[in-house]
């Protein structure tokens, strides 16, 4: 008749087939959040090189606000309903605290 038992094979192969599709999606979103770090550290890199000028000297008046906030992202900072300002004061203290850039894990 083909019948099978409750414990056949198939129930196995389900259970492996739904731990194998959350590993993949643990994985995708690793993948995901690696390539927006690494997207970030570029372009901080690349402001950093651009800017290193204003930096030091403490002219920000160059300086954008979009260019401050993927420092201050870079770096971890919350910069919710911040002002340019203030902005500025948290990266002089990041600049002052010689705190070296965040390294991409990999």
């Amino acid at each position: 008749m083909g019948g099978s038992h409750v414990c056949s094979d198939d129930f196995f192969k389900a259970r492996a087939l739904l731990a194998r599709e959350e590993e993949v999606t643990e994985k995708t979103k690793l993948k995901k959040s690696l390539q927006e770090k690494a997207i970030l550290h570029e372009k901080g890199m690349a402001i950093l090189v651009e800017k290193v000028a204003s930096f030091e000297s403490n002219n920000y008046r160059d300086v954008s606000t979009k260019d401050l906030d993927i420092l201050l992202q870079w770096y971890g900072v919350d910069k919710k309903g911040m002002k340019k300002a203030e902005k500025v004061e948290r990266w002089r203290a990041i600049r002052i605290s010689s705190t070296e850039p965040p390294q991409l894990d990999i």
